[in-house]
């Protein structure tokens, strides 16, 4: 078995409201630094961000387990709270689930949830590379939620890389010595 942790890779999709980056750089890197001062907030009912995962490991052959990190609380606004609803992994077209989505409790001080979906839906590398993590906030037509940090934790099972020009230097090589019995 071998691990890896894949953070977010580019810039956000976004269902309605208004999605806003404060401190750090003001784009997704926000998300993947570990300081409170920076953040992603969004706002809007019902409204979703999704960003894209980093590609992974070229030896990923089976996806066994998933954990989802996210660091998270309701804005401030103290009139219509969002709240988390779920967060989800998609494939690259934004709409095939890849795993289950799962919940935290809602807090209103930042607070690092570690969430294992219950399912796995597909757990090869081809549906995993450009994969798309989508964070639901529900209700909150006022201030939503912010996001301080995201990224997943995975555990797969390795296979051989190919070698490239070796292994097909291998394989002609086998086939010329077994053509010549």
């Amino acid at each position: 078995m071998a691990t890896t942790n894949k953070t977010i890779s580019g810039t956000y999709s976004f269902s309605s409201g208004t999605i806003t980056y404060t401190g750090g750089s003001a784009n997704y890197t926000n998300l993947t630094d570990a300081s409170d001062a920076s953040y992603a907030q969004f706002d809007g009912e019902s409204s979703f961000a999704s960003w894209p995962l980093v590609d992974m490991p070229s030896d990923l052959v089976t996806v066994t387990a998933v954990i989802i990190n996210i660091r998270e609380a309701q804005g401030s606004n103290k009139l219509d709270f969002g709240s988390l609803s779920s967060v989800q992994i998609f494939k690259s077209n934004g709409t095939t689930a890849i795993t289950s989505a799962v919940t935290a409790t809602d807090t209103t001080t930042p607070t690092t949830f570690n969430l294992t979906p219950a399912t796995i839906h597909f757990a090869d590398k081809t549906s995993w590379d450009g994969a798309v993590i989508k964070v639901l906030q529900d209700v909150g037509t006022d201030t939503g939620i912010r996001v301080y940090k995201l990224d997943v934790d995975i555990t797969y099972t390795a296979g051989a890389v190919a070698a490239g020009p070796f292994k097909s230097f291998t394989r002609s090589f086998a086939l010329r010595r077994a053509s010549q019995y």
